[in-house]
């Protein structure tokens, strides 16, 4: 069923059940920020073609993105909120109804097509995800005995995702939110979890070099 949504383009790529902070500066988004949050709705992330700029034309943004339900938001002095938002669900934009003062598009919720996936695939993930959590934990100070992996493959597959933000390009990232089919996209993030693993085990690295001796413990 088609639906309105206040859309903020970003250049990032939102993923269901990721958490993303963002500090909203423009009058046009604080106002959009205001109505969801005195209305209790979603806004919309999706990312921008072209770096950080928009026309405020379709053409500047992909056609899907992620919803996002604001769960804390903080007024400071010089006029700008500080939000944290969590990624809900996948939705894909059908054309722009308005585009003052923010964009409002009209959007649908494709659903996943869920199917069969090789045990060796499922496999692959859950290993990715418990060592991604591993060096997450490290690079935190934590630790965790076990680490289990969500039984929903679809929930499993965004947060490899999710974790591989700003270590994997948007385009990249982009092809697999915008992939309304579970095998696609859980193939497509087995093809990243290696770059996503060096990332983070090179950040918990320094993590443990910092907490423990230092710079010189890096050299």
């Amino acid at each position: 069923m088609d639906s309105e949504l206040r859309l903020f383009p970003l250049n990032t790529v939102l993923f269901p059940g990721m958490i993303i902070p963002l500090n909203i500066f423009q009058q046009r988004y604080r106002k959009l920020i205001d109505e969801c949050i005195r209305n209790e709705e979603p806004f919309g992330v999706i990312l921008l073609r072209n770096g950080f700029d928009t026309d405020d034309k379709i053409e500047d943004l992909y056609s899907v993105g992620c919803t996002a339900r604001i769960t804390n938001s903080l007024p400071q002095q010089d006029g700008t909120i500080l939000i944290s938002s969590r990624g809900e669900k996948r939705f894909r934009l059908l054309e722009l109804r308005q585009k003052e003062p923010y964009l409002i598009g009209k959007v649908d919720y494709p659903v996943d097509e869920i199917g069969e996936l090789p045990k060796s695939l499922v496999s692959n993930l859950q290993e990715g995800y418990k060592q991604i959590c591993s060096f997450k934990y490290m690079i935190e100070g934590g630790f965790v005995r076990e680490i289990i992996p969500p039984e929903n493959l679809g929930v499993l597959v965004d947060k490899i995702a999710s974790a591989s933000i700003g270590t994997v390009e948007n385009e990249k990232l982009q092809s697999i939110v915008e992939s309304f089919n579970i095998y696609n996209r859980a193939t497509r993030v087995s093809e990243i979890i290696t770059s996503t693993l060096e990332a983070v085990h090179h950040e918990a690295q320094i993590a443990i070099a910092m907490r423990f001796g230092g710079n010189e413990r890096l050299n």
